[in-house]
């Protein structure tokens, strides 16, 4: 999956939420969480932006310039449940600046383990190896461990 394809099923999952012509629309301040992980030995945690639209969940955080992303589409054999990062209906990242880290397609690894989904929250925890995304990293892969989000929609 290219870096431009999961930023825009990333960007659609996150915002569409939003997007209605009901009296209460919902919006980035309606949503929010925690997001944590262990990144290359070191500890980062970021609020978390979710989506969960009943076809695709997807969640991000920044912090310290460095951005973790998840989602994946959404069946009823994924929740609860643990599905491969490495799988065409997932996708997962790591950020920092212009350089891009995937465990998709690219000889990476991981999973994304979903315990609680419903319409108001998810929980759950996640690990993977990126590594870069075609010339688009300097050095080798990037690894996330220990990773776990509690967000609300």
């Amino acid at each position: 999956m290219s870096s431009r394809m999961l930023r825009t099923l990333l960007l659609v999952a996150l915002v569409a939420p939003g997007c209605s012509s009901g009296d209460d629309p919902a919006g980035p301040e309606d949503s929010g969480g925690t997001i944590s992980a262990t990144l290359d030995g070191a500890a980062w945690s970021a609020d978390a932006v979710a989506t969960n639209n009943g076809f695709l969940f997807g969640l991000e955080g920044t912090a310290d310039g460095v951005e973790i992303a998840l989602s994946v589409n959404l069946t009823a054999e994924t929740v609860p449940g643990t599905v491969d990062l490495t799988s065409g209906s997932t996708g997962a990242q790591v950020q920092e600046g212009s350089e891009v880290w995937y465990p998709v397609g690219f000889g990476g690894s991981g999973t994304l383990t979903i315990s609680t989904l419903t319409a108001e929250r998810a929980t759950g925890t996640f690990e993977f190896v990126a590594v870069p995304l075609g010339g688009s990293a300097s050095g080798g892969s990037r690894t996330v461990t220990n990773g776990s989000f509690d967000v609300r929609f």
